[in-house]
Protein backbone atom coordinates (compact mmCIF):
# COMPACT_ATOMS: atom_id res chain seq x y z
CA UNK A 1 0.00 0.00 0.00
CA UNK A 2 1.48 3.51 -0.86
CA UNK A 3 0.84 6.52 1.43
CA UNK A 4 1.61 9.61 1.72
CA UNK A 5 4.45 11.55 3.56
CA UNK A 6 3.36 14.24 5.65
CA UNK A 7 6.83 15.91 4.97
CA UNK A 8 7.35 15.82 1.62
CA UNK A 9 4.49 15.40 -1.27
CA UNK A 10 5.57 11.52 -2.74
CA UNK A 11 3.57 8.56 -3.43
CA UNK A 12 6.50 6.54 -1.96
CA UNK A 13 5.91 4.04 0.61
CA UNK A 14 7.03 5.57 3.53
CA UNK A 15 9.24 4.09 6.68
CA UNK A 16 9.10 6.20 9.84
CA UNK A 17 12.18 7.72 10.75
CA UNK A 18 13.27 6.90 14.60
CA UNK A 19 14.41 9.41 16.07
CA UNK A 20 16.35 6.60 18.22
CA UNK A 21 18.34 6.68 15.71
CA UNK A 22 20.75 9.44 16.17
CA UNK A 23 21.75 7.79 20.24
CA UNK A 24 25.16 5.77 19.81
CA UNK A 25 25.70 7.25 16.37
CA UNK A 26 29.54 8.72 16.45
CA UNK A 27 29.71 11.65 13.88
CA UNK A 28 31.55 15.07 12.89
CA UNK A 29 29.34 16.72 11.22
CA UNK A 30 30.34 20.13 9.36
CA UNK A 31 27.60 22.31 8.77
CA UNK A 32 28.22 23.38 5.14
CA UNK A 33 28.04 19.61 4.51
CA UNK A 34 24.72 18.48 1.67
CA UNK A 35 23.30 16.05 3.61
CA UNK A 36 21.66 17.09 6.96
CA UNK A 37 22.62 14.90 10.00
CA UNK A 38 19.55 13.41 10.27
CA UNK A 39 19.84 11.97 6.52
CA UNK A 40 23.38 10.67 7.66
CA UNK A 41 21.94 9.22 10.94
CA UNK A 42 19.25 7.19 8.72
CA UNK A 43 22.13 6.09 6.17
CA UNK A 44 24.21 4.71 9.25
CA UNK A 45 21.22 3.07 10.65
CA UNK A 46 19.84 1.13 7.46
CA UNK A 47 23.95 -0.04 6.36
CA UNK A 48 23.80 -1.46 10.21
CA UNK A 49 20.95 -3.55 8.71
CA UNK A 50 23.60 -5.25 6.50
CA UNK A 51 26.93 -7.15 6.48
CA UNK A 52 29.67 -5.75 4.37
CA UNK A 53 31.62 -2.70 3.31
CA UNK A 54 29.82 0.49 2.00
CA UNK A 55 30.11 2.44 -1.16
CA UNK A 56 29.05 6.00 -1.43
CA UNK A 57 28.90 7.78 -4.94
CA UNK A 58 29.64 11.29 -4.76
CA UNK A 59 31.16 12.07 -1.77
CA UNK A 60 32.50 15.41 -2.58
CA UNK A 61 34.37 16.66 0.89
CA UNK A 62 33.98 13.37 2.55
CA UNK A 63 31.60 14.02 5.77
CA UNK A 64 29.11 11.34 4.84
CA UNK A 65 31.80 9.30 4.33
CA UNK A 66 33.83 10.15 7.48
CA UNK A 67 30.45 9.67 9.09
CA UNK A 68 30.32 6.33 7.97
CA UNK A 69 33.93 5.80 8.35
CA UNK A 70 33.54 6.30 12.32
CA UNK A 71 30.57 4.15 12.99
CA UNK A 72 32.13 1.14 11.22
CA UNK A 73 35.68 0.69 12.20
CA UNK A 74 35.46 -2.63 10.99
CA UNK A 75 34.22 -1.92 7.15
CA UNK A 76 35.64 -0.09 3.98
CA UNK A 77 33.98 2.76 2.88
CA UNK A 78 34.59 3.30 -0.44
CA UNK A 79 34.16 6.93 -1.11
CA UNK A 80 33.71 8.00 -5.16
CA UNK A 81 33.98 11.11 -6.90
CA UNK A 82 35.98 12.77 -9.27
CA UNK A 83 37.72 16.83 -10.15
CA UNK A 84 36.32 18.86 -12.53
CA UNK A 85 32.78 19.62 -13.59
CA UNK A 86 29.71 17.90 -15.53
CA UNK A 87 28.11 19.71 -17.50
CA UNK A 88 25.14 17.05 -17.68
CA UNK A 89 24.09 17.94 -13.88
CA UNK A 90 20.97 19.21 -12.88
CA UNK A 91 20.94 23.11 -11.91
CA UNK A 92 20.96 22.61 -8.03
CA UNK A 93 24.36 21.55 -8.22
CA UNK A 94 26.17 23.00 -10.80
CA UNK A 95 27.60 24.64 -7.74
CA UNK A 96 29.37 21.67 -6.57
CA UNK A 97 32.53 22.19 -7.78
CA UNK A 98 34.85 18.71 -5.59
CA UNK A 99 38.45 19.73 -7.71
CA UNK A 100 38.47 22.19 -4.45
CA UNK A 101 38.12 20.02 -1.56
CA UNK A 102 37.15 16.90 -2.73
CA UNK A 103 37.85 13.95 0.05
CA UNK A 104 39.31 16.59 2.27
CA UNK A 105 36.95 15.74 5.00
CA UNK A 106 37.15 11.95 4.60
CA UNK A 107 41.03 11.35 3.06
CA UNK A 108 42.24 10.63 6.76
CA UNK A 109 40.08 8.63 7.84
CA UNK A 110 41.75 4.95 8.22
CA UNK A 111 39.42 2.76 6.66
CA UNK A 112 38.11 5.09 4.02
CA UNK A 113 39.43 4.15 0.16
CA UNK A 114 39.53 7.18 -1.79
CA UNK A 115 38.36 7.10 -5.98
CA UNK A 116 38.79 9.33 -8.02
CA UNK A 117 35.97 8.22 -10.60
CA UNK A 118 32.58 9.01 -12.06
CA UNK A 119 29.71 6.85 -11.56
CA UNK A 120 30.30 4.90 -14.64
CA UNK A 121 33.74 4.13 -14.45
CA UNK A 122 33.65 2.25 -10.54
CA UNK A 123 35.64 -0.81 -11.22
CA UNK A 124 33.25 -2.75 -9.48
CA UNK A 125 35.50 -5.72 -9.83
CA UNK A 126 37.98 -4.26 -7.58
CA UNK A 127 35.57 -3.76 -4.89
CA UNK A 128 35.70 -6.06 -2.10
CA UNK A 129 32.28 -7.53 -0.50
CA UNK A 130 30.15 -4.52 -0.49
CA UNK A 131 27.01 -4.85 1.17
CA UNK A 132 25.52 -1.35 0.83
CA UNK A 133 25.72 1.25 -2.21
CA UNK A 134 24.49 5.05 -1.15
CA UNK A 135 23.79 6.82 -4.59
CA UNK A 136 24.37 10.87 -4.29
CA UNK A 137 26.10 11.22 -7.72
CA UNK A 138 24.36 12.93 -10.22
CA UNK A 139 20.84 13.74 -9.50
CA UNK A 140 19.53 13.96 -13.23
CA UNK A 141 16.81 10.84 -14.52
CA UNK A 142 20.03 9.43 -17.05
CA UNK A 143 22.63 9.62 -14.09
CA UNK A 144 20.63 8.09 -11.39
CA UNK A 145 19.39 5.31 -13.76
CA UNK A 146 23.32 4.57 -14.92
CA UNK A 147 24.74 4.29 -11.24
CA UNK A 148 21.79 2.15 -10.29
CA UNK A 149 22.09 -0.54 -13.08
CA UNK A 150 25.64 -0.74 -12.12
CA UNK A 151 24.91 -1.19 -8.45
CA UNK A 152 21.88 -3.71 -9.63
CA UNK A 153 24.14 -5.60 -12.44
CA UNK A 154 27.21 -5.84 -8.83
CA UNK A 155 24.35 -6.98 -6.22
CA UNK A 156 22.95 -10.06 -8.79
CA UNK A 157 23.34 -12.45 -6.98
CA UNK A 158 24.44 -11.75 -3.69
CA UNK A 159 22.11 -9.14 -2.78
CA UNK A 160 22.30 -5.98 -1.26
CA UNK A 161 21.61 -2.60 0.09
CA UNK A 162 21.37 0.24 -2.21
CA UNK A 163 20.33 3.63 -0.59
CA UNK A 164 19.28 7.31 -2.71
CA UNK A 165 20.06 11.01 -1.19
CA UNK A 166 17.37 13.56 -2.82
CA UNK A 167 14.69 10.93 -3.49
CA UNK A 168 11.86 14.39 -3.64
CA UNK A 169 9.59 15.85 -5.90
CA UNK A 170 11.49 19.56 -5.78
CA UNK A 171 11.45 20.56 -9.52
CA UNK A 172 15.25 20.88 -9.56
CA UNK A 173 16.40 17.30 -7.88
CA UNK A 174 13.38 15.92 -9.59
CA UNK A 175 15.49 12.95 -11.18
CA UNK A 176 16.09 10.28 -8.51
CA UNK A 177 12.61 10.50 -7.63
CA UNK A 178 11.38 10.59 -10.60
CA UNK A 179 13.45 7.40 -11.28
CA UNK A 180 13.42 5.68 -8.26
CA UNK A 181 9.07 5.74 -8.44
CA UNK A 182 8.74 5.06 -11.79
CA UNK A 183 11.53 1.97 -11.77
CA UNK A 184 11.39 0.73 -8.34
CA UNK A 185 8.09 1.34 -6.93
CA UNK A 186 8.63 -1.02 -3.86
CA UNK A 187 11.84 1.16 -2.33
CA UNK A 188 10.50 3.01 0.51
CA UNK A 189 11.47 6.51 1.65
CA UNK A 190 12.31 7.60 5.22
CA UNK A 191 10.14 10.05 6.62
CA UNK A 192 11.50 13.24 7.35
CA UNK A 193 14.34 12.73 5.05
CA UNK A 194 15.11 12.41 1.28
CA UNK A 195 16.50 8.66 1.66
CA UNK A 196 15.45 6.19 -0.41
CA UNK A 197 16.44 2.39 -0.02
CA UNK A 198 15.63 -0.75 -1.55
CA UNK A 199 17.04 -4.30 -0.30
CA UNK A 200 17.89 -6.64 -3.32
CA UNK A 201 17.33 -10.25 -2.31
CA UNK A 202 20.71 -12.90 -3.00
CA UNK A 203 22.84 -15.17 -1.32
CA UNK A 204 24.87 -12.71 0.39
CA UNK A 205 22.42 -10.23 2.05
CA UNK A 206 21.92 -10.51 5.71
CA UNK A 207 18.77 -12.45 6.34
CA UNK A 208 17.56 -10.60 9.12
CA UNK A 209 16.93 -7.44 7.52
CA UNK A 210 13.24 -6.28 7.53
CA UNK A 211 11.09 -7.61 4.58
Amino acid sequence: MKITSSIRDTEMQVTAYEKSWMDGVVYKYDDKCYTPIEHVAAIINMCRKVNGNILEIGSNTGVTARNLAMNFRDRIVYAVDYIGRNRTMCPDQSDENPELEVFKDCEDEPNVVCLHAKGESIRYDALVEVGAIFIDGGHTFEEVKADTMNALRFFRTKGGLILWHDCHQDETWSGVHRYVSKTHPEAKLIEETSVAYLFIQGSWLDSKHPQ
